[in-house]
């Protein structure tokens, strides 16, 4: 398939294309189709439109968005087929952007949901240990905002469960010893855009970027009497689907990647994909569609991580200045005076220091040197130092704009 070619059917991320009742398929027709199912489960392409047809009738996402979470839920119905497994990350500017009705919609359809406002990382390891469940976690920006050893707990326990067979290990009970937790199995983690969670984690995500409602924009509200009943309905046919035979099915699927995303990426996503495979007609080319949508826009809105956000502000000074070399005083200079800039307030509300910046750099291998300058001898670095690094670490913003046309 031409990864090209989808970016071009389409690439708006347009809230209102899908209304709070779809109309292709209408959610109530859906229903009818999945009750007229008697003989055996419903196949997973319907079981897909309906699933989103659910999801959008209480909740404003574009088409992107509710397919992917449409695919993410049947892929927590099938998570013995996997070995790694997307989480999604659902953010918003403000709150009261309808990210934990999303949550709790999505929680009414997903396989045996776990849903929690707050947690320590001790609770989280035995909840996920003790059965397999689907976790969907609210409030996650708190919890990486607060206590740094609760932070450093929670994000061990995400990242170890993003992966079958990598325990969090764990020293526990009377006699302290060491003990393997198995927290491995699908998460979906609610939180305010802006509050900065490790970077482990948000590469395992798929990013959900919610938007406040408008008027104009009309949801039903999300109360047990409305919803129990289609939810309900749409539960037994999804466990009714998901037999061992629909896990193998989906297990020996091999799905080609996405070229214009990264490794680590498509390393997520593989599992949504192979949903996609197995329910044919148009979910193949819409699920693709809509995954590189949501990157590309999570991106433009500025994603880098640390260390790439400085590799890309120093290749910005070089050019800028076109200078070949630059001392160490100077370019923290530079990198404080740039628009918008967070070096001026990284030391604790102080700009950057020189030690600082030679840390973050040694990562990439990249150490000053006493250089000479216009007015004598200093540390300093010089451009040729850091080509390979910008090569490696910058070029899938070149590549992606390339292919994409963005």
């Amino acid at each position: 398939m031409n990864t090209n070619q989808l970016l071009d059917d389409d690439v708006s991320f347009d809230f209102t294309a899908t209304p709070a009742e779809p109309t292709s398929p209408a959610l109530e027709t859906a229903l009818q189709t999945l009750a007229t199912t008697v003989e055996g489960p419903p196949d997973a392409d319907i079981l897909l439109a309906t699933v989103r047809g659910f999801i959008t009738r209480y909740c404003i996402l574009s088409k992107a968005q509710a397919t992917i979470c449409a695919a993410w839920v049947l892929h927590t119905w099938t998570i013995k087929a996997f070995n790694k497994t997307p989480y999604l990350l659902i953010q918003a500017a403000e709150r009261s952007c309808g990210k934990s009705t999303l949550l709790d919609a999505m929680a009414q359809l997903a396989y045996e949901p776990l849903s929690a406002g707050a947690a320590t990382g001790a609770a989280l390891t035995r909840a996920l240990h003790q059965r397999p469940c689907t976790l969907f976690l609210d409030e996650i920006d708190l919890l990486f905002s607060g206590d740094t050893e609760t932070a450093s707990a929670v994000a061990g326990v995400l990242n170890c469960g993003y992966q079958r067979g990598k325990p969090f290990l764990k020293c526990d009970g009377k006699d302290n010893q060491m003990r393997e937790f198995n927290t491995f199995g699908a998460k979906a983690l609610s939180g305010i855009a802006g509050n900065k969670l490790p970077e482990s984690t948000i590469s395992r995500c798929v990013p959900i970027e919610m938007r406040r409602k408008l008027r104009s924009e009309k949801v039903q509200r999300f109360v047990e009497r409305d919803y129990s009943e289609p939810a309900g309905s749409i539960r037994a046919k999804l466990k009714a689907w998901a037999t061992l035979e629909t896990v193998e099915a989906v297990k020996l699927l091999e799905p080609e990647l996405i070229d214009v995303l990264s490794d680590r990426e498509n390393d997520a996503i593989e599992p949504l994909l192979q949903i996609a495979e197995l329910a044919g007609d148009v979910w193949p080319h819409d699920i693709r569609a809509a995954l590189v949508e949501v990157f590309q826009r999570a991106k433009e809105n500025d994603t880098r991580s640390t260390g790439e956000s400085l590799l890309q502000d120093i290749r910005d000074v070089f050019e800028d200045k076109r200078l070949e070399k630059i001392s160490s005083h100077d370019l923290i200079t530079a990198l404080c005076e740039m628009d918008e800039s967070p070096w001026n307030e990284w030391n604790r509300g102080k700009p950057l220091s020189p030690r600082q910046l030679g840390n973050r750099l040694q990562r990439f291998g990249i150490k000053p040197q006493v250089t000479r300058f216009a007015d004598g001898l200093s540390r300093g670095y010089r451009k040729a130092d850091f080509a390979e690094s910008w090569t490696r670490y910058l070029q899938n913003d070149t590549e992606t704009a390339s292919k994409s046309g963005f």
